[in-house]
């Protein structure tokens, strides 16, 4: 059965559909109880059509419907369940046959183990054995039964952390009323901490995302839950800043490519090697990104797109980083969403006595995500300690205790649990990783890759101040030039500012650059409604005029930008160079000999156009003098040569043309191709002054073939 044509049926109303394809899943795979279910159902459905040719009122018969498609959704995705429990290899349905065949230990009693007051801290590796299984059942659970949401409720907040993970997850695969009110439930709870907020409102922001659709079902009994959420009001800024920590998470992949396309084999001695070989210099930290400033210098690298983007050290280290998630530590879902614990059994022996790796671990923990300190600690601890460093500081087994007054933060500080900002940070790159980098992350929801409509999150954004979050979003993806990404957000909220300049200057910036000119042209025209347009702008705006063909236009906005900027000389080059596009030399020549006369840098400038332009319009002995006069005081070009040619031959002397030719071999022994494509470019204007192109083209051979004997 294909689960996401039934729910579409179901959702729009083709109730009938649904059931004959749920029908006949049911049939070849013997789903009997699925059946009965579907039969009470149906007998519901019988009941609706005979209330629709009745004088029942609509409010009972919406009422009717609403309760018919809530049940048919959750009998599909148990059909979906049951199909694929016994055809689907994938790694939910393999670890769901293993969770059932486990009957011996259900949810409750793991979470009645858990809750064991000294396991943690006498057998901290059975402990985590145990969370990992906590975790695998609670992710592929059916529904959460009161008993085990009030056991997972009171579990310590270790447990708790996992368990909104395991939830979440689960979600992503498959929705579950339960679920979802025992997110908000605990969300409404007093004095939780700022973590589990954290991974609470995550649950829920994905949740109401995926299945938006859908939640309108369930009004009635979220939208209460919902309000009691948001009597604290500090959800309101928690959901904005994982908003915005989502959009910067987003841009994490990407940002990571730049860096290993840009600096393959910096990223890679900082990584190290898995052979266990590792180069003399392995640096992380400060370090890293002085020596990396250093290669760029050195190696003509640009790297000032990357080192201005917001999070770029938890981008290098997904760069970095990305190797170690192939350790068997992170073959188990849970390690990918644990909280950094330095007593957790994995870690906990390369940590024990390994003074330069602890007094270290604070300074990367304030910049990493839990996977990646982690990945921190399993790669440092493995390696052998010669020649490391990490933020200048050598790991040497003989380094001393470093003086706590230089270095004054701890680790607890370093992991800053406290901070809204910083912990939905921590969790989102947790998250992307996970989506990222699993080993089979390509069976799950990838958030990062779909378009999560924060305008449209039900019951949720009555709440926000959408608005102002979506042009916050914008304006990161804008000032991360990821343009593509910004213009749907600033036309969502285009409404809200629709007269204010600086948001229509820059959703013209973001068209600009993805050369929409008409659409650029719009938002330019109406910002300078309100307000006057800046110099790159009305150039911009003119530039949007010329690419479009409409040259008025184009030197109408340059004629008002020289008026206003009276001393940007530059401004009669582009007008003339309008002209010039279109042919109109004579027009284009009073700019130029303008630019020539009061420009410090006339001659050089623009010499080489006066020439061309004079030549186009037939005037062949003044052009000839402005290309003498280039030649004898500036640095040529091959192509310069032809042109002086084209002079020559148009006066009828083609041995100065050949003369000419020669020198373009003596500029460039290469030249010929660029001279060839050139002449076929400027064939028309040619043949209107009588040069014989074809004579041209024997020149240029001869002028090659004296090259080559020389």
């Amino acid at each position: 059965m294909n689960r996401k044509t039934v729910n579409q049926y179901i959702l729009s109303g083709r109730i009938s559909a649904a059931i004959q394809l749920m029908e006949q899943s049911i049939a070849d795979n013997a789903l009997y109880r699925n059946g009965e279910q579907l039969q009470e159902l149906m007998g519901i459905h019988r009941t609706l059509l005979n209330y629709m040719q009745q004088d029942v009122s609509a409010g009972e018969v919406q009422k009717m419907t609403t309760f018919l498609k809530k049940n048919l959704l959750m009998l599909s995705d148990e059909i979906h369940r049951a199909e694929s429990k016994g055809a689907s290899g994938s790694l939910y349905y393999r670890r769901l046959s293993e969770v059932e065949a486990r009957q011996s230990l259900p949810l409750d009693l793991l979470l009645e183990d858990l809750a064991s007051t000294n396991l943690k801290q006498e057998n901290r590796e059975n402990y985590d054995r145990l969370v990992g299984l906590f975790f695998d059942t609670l992710w592929v659970s059916d529904r959460l039964s009161d008993r085990e949401q009030y056991l997972l409720a009171s579990q310590d907040e270790y447990v708790r952390l996992m368990g909104i993970s395991a939830i979440t997850l689960g979600l992503m695969m498959h929705w579950d009323l339960s679920k979802v009110r025992f997110l908000l439930l605990e969300m409404a709870r007093p004095n939780i901490s700022v973590i589990y907020r954290v991974r609470l409102a995550t649950g829920i922001f994905i949740a109401f995302q995926l299945y938006r659709y859908r939640l309108p079902l369930f009004e009635e009994e979220l939208e209460p839950l919902v309000q009691r959420v948001f009597e604290n009001k500090s959800y309101v800024s928690l959901f904005s800043e994982l908003w915005y920590s989502y959009l910067k998470a987003t841009e994490t992949e990407r940002v990571a490519e730049e860096i290993d396309k840009k600096i393959p084999q910096i990223v890679q001695n900082l990584r190290g090697r898995e052979t266990g070989e590792f180069h003399e210099n392995f640096i992380l930290g400060e370090e890293a990104w002085q020596r990396l400033q250093e290669e760029a210098e050195e190696g003509n690298l640009s790297l000032e797109e990357i080192s201005s983007l917001e999070g770029f050290e938890a981008d290098a280290m997904f760069s970095m980083l990305k190797e170690v998630k192939k350790y068997p530590f992170f073959e188990d879902i849970s390690a990918w969403f644990l909280p950094f614990d330095a007593e957790h059994s994995q870690i906990k022996s390369l940590l024990d006595g390994n003074a330069p790796l602890n007094n270290v671990l604070p300074f990367f923990a304030a910049k990493a995500c839990n996977t990646d300190l982690y990945s921190f600690v399993l790669l440092l601890g493995r390696m052998p300690a010669k020649n490391i460093q990490i933020a200048g500081i050598d790991l040497d087994g003989n380094l001393q205790e470093i003086n706590p007054e230089e270095h004054p933060m701890n680790l607890m500080e370093a992991l800053d649990l406290n901070n809204p900002d910083r912990q939905c940070d921590v969790y989102m790159g947790d998250l992307l990783r996970f989506s990222k980098l699993f080993s089979f992350h390509e069976q799950f929801v990838d958030i990062f890759r779909r378009e999560l409509s924060l305008k449209d999150l039900p019951l949720i954004a009555p709440y926000l101040p959408v608005e102002k979050l979506l042009y916050a979003g914008a304006s990161f993806y804008y000032k991360q030039n990821s343009l593509t990404k910004a213009i749907p957000l600033y036309e969502s909220c285009l409404e809200q500012y629709a007269t204010d300049p600086e948001f229509l200057i820059k959703l013209g910036d973001c068209h600009y650059a993805t050369l929409q000119y008409a659409k650029a042209v719009e938002f330019y025209q109406r910002a300078d409604l309100v307000k006057d347009l800046s110099y790159e702008v009305l150039l911009r705006l003119a530039y949007c005029f010329k690419m479009m063909g409409r040259f008025d236009d184009c030197i109408k906005y340059y004629e008002r930008t020289f008026k206003e900027y009276p001393l940007n000389l530059t401004l009669l080059i582009h007008m003339a160079q309008v002209y010039i596009e279109q042919g109109l030399y004579e027009e284009a020549l009073p700019y130029l000999y303008k630019y020539e006369f009061t420009a410090p840098d006339g001659e050089q400038k623009v010499a080489r156009l006066i020439a061309w332009s004079l030549f186009a319009k037939g005037d062949f002995e003044r052009s000839q003098k402005y290309y003498q006069h280039l030649f004898d005081t500036m640095e040529v070009k091959p192509l310069d040569a032809l042109n002086r040619a084209y002079v020559f031959l148009a006066q009828g002397d083609k041995a100065k043309a050949f003369q000419s030719l020669k020198q373009a071999y003596a500029i460039d022994p290469t030249a010929t191709t660029s001279l060839v494509e050139a002449l076929e470019g400027d064939k028309k204007l040619l043949d209107a002054h009588g040069v014989d192109t074809d004579a041209l083209l024997l020149m240029i051979d001869g002028a090659e073939t004296l090259q080559k004997r020389e």
